[in-house]
């Protein structure tokens, strides 16, 4: 918000700096999944504390010497590259470690909790800003914003002490343990365990798709969700200041709602999800999600109406719709891949950031090349991201044949009952007979 540049063009510095975070995790994320995958998670994991620490003191340094702007601008870049690679550890080694340690058929519950968990604390920045907003004054101010980046930006040191504590020896699932539809649509043996048989079973199939394609279609399909995505998060504070007119505190309330809008509707779809299948879930709250953007954008463009009472609450919905699906869609890729090769499968999930950030500087070109009803063009940077994440949506179609509606625990069948020979892939050939989609 800070990154004015004199001829007026206040976006696409934000797009670099966010581009810079995600090649940062481009160029790291899969070496240390590897790492992970082959040495020590928890290692890995540790390493990331490092990095965000020599991120969190480049950012307070920047903060406070803003008098030579370009200087302060290429060491927040340098900060951004570091806080790139230490959410690509976050993101991926920190995530396949807690997958470890979460049994198989409880992974959506866990995740939801995880979620939740994670986005509660998120009411207590914006809070914080609130109060200092209103203690220092509420302007779109150097000076005024300052204090708040700083109180911000220090809150991460609990966050690089914490990844100090992890231990791999803590998780339920060693190396050589490790069960997965991946590795039983394969036809591979866990090691240590009973052979499945002298057939190993054939996999959901959809079309020409099998379960082992499973985590192919998901990256395909959260990678265009993601650069949809990216064109637009980083300016809604941007579109709240200058299309709707909000001060800095109320911008905060708003950011204040929306980790709690998405507890409320994260916990909303994982109940759906028991009965209605996670895939399926998934798919109709992206669906909602991205309808409430197209409103967005009807009401700015053909009836020039721009008021907080109705972007606002189309904001807070649609955020909470379009991010609520996570826990669901994280607990079917773990479900699907081998323990051993988890952190390499977050890592490239991971990636998707670089998807996120570098379609930050498309976004921030489009709204500062356009202009609409007196100001930058966002509304244009919305039918863009809502295009991209329809094709998102249509890319997770196949993963309606493949993925059972019912979360089996290990050596359950998503049917009902046990199934002793294959007990990740049960009741599969019946689906495969009897076409079903999920």
């Amino acid at each position: 918000l800070v990154c004015e540049e004199p001829s007026g063009n206040r976006n696409s510095p934000v797009g670099y700096a966010e581009a810079i975070s995600g090649m940062a995790t481009l160029l790291t994320a899969l070496p240390l999944g590897y790492l992970a995958d082959k040495y020590s998670r928890s290692g890995v994991i540790k390493g990331g504390g490092v990095v965000l620490l020599g991120a969190t003191c480049l950012t307070v340094y920047a903060i406070l010497n803003t008098e030579h702007e370009k200087h302060a601008y290429l060491v927040i870049c340098v900060a951004m590259g570091l806080w790139g690679l230490g959410g690509g550890v976050i993101s991926g080694p920190a995530q396949a470690l807690f997958a470890d340690s979460v049994p198989q058929g409880q992974r959506s519950h866990s995740y939801n909790v995880l979620f939740t968990l994670w986005l509660i604390p998120s009411c207590v920045g914006p809070i914080i800003t609130i109060i200092m907003f209103s203690t220092l004054g509420d302007n779109w101010t150097l000076g005024m914003v300052r204090p708040v980046f700083l109180a911000g930006v220090l809150l991460e040191i609990p966050v690089c002490l914490v990844m100090f504590l992890f231990n791999d020896q803590d998780a339920l699932e060693k190396i050589g343990s490790s069960q997965s539809l991946i590795s039983e649509d394969m036809g591979e043996e866990s090691v240590g365990a009973e052979p499945a048989g002298p057939e190993p079973a054939a996999g959901m199939r959809c079309g020409p798709f099998r379960t082992k394609h499973i985590p192919v279609i998901m990256f395909i399909g959260d990678l265009m969700v993601s650069l949809g995505s990216g064109m637009t998060v980083k300016y809604f504070p941007l579109y709240f200041k200058n299309a709707v007119g909000l001060s800095p505190a109320r911008v905060q309330i708003i950011y204040a709602l929306v980790p709690l809008c998405m507890v409320i509707v994260a916990t909303v779809a994982q109940r759906v999800s028991v009965g209605f299948g996670r895939i399926q879930t998934v798919l109709l709250f992206r669906f909602l999600g991205i309808l409430c953007l197209v409103t967005m954008v009807y009401y700015a463009e053909f009836r020039s109406i721009e008021s907080w009472q109705l972007m606002v609450p189309l904001y807070l919905v649609r955020t909470a719709l379009m991010n609520s699906a996570y826990p669901l869609s994280e607990s079917v890729l773990m479900d699907t891949v081998p323990r051993d090769t988890r952190a390499r499968w977050k890592s490239l999930e991971s990636i998707l950031q670089f998807g996120w950030c570098g379609s930050a500087v498309l976004g921030g070109y489009v709204a500062d090349k356009y202009k609409s009803n007196g100001h930058d063009g966002y509304a244009q940077t919305f039918v863009l991201t809502a295009a991209m994440q329809v094709l998102g949506m249509v890319c997770y179609m196949p993963l309606l044949g493949l993925v059972p509606r019912k979360e089996a625990a290990a050596g359950e069948d998503p049917e009902g009952g046990v199934n002793e020979e294959t007990p990740l892939l049960a009741g599969a050939d019946k689906a495969v007979e009897g076409n079903s989609m999920g």
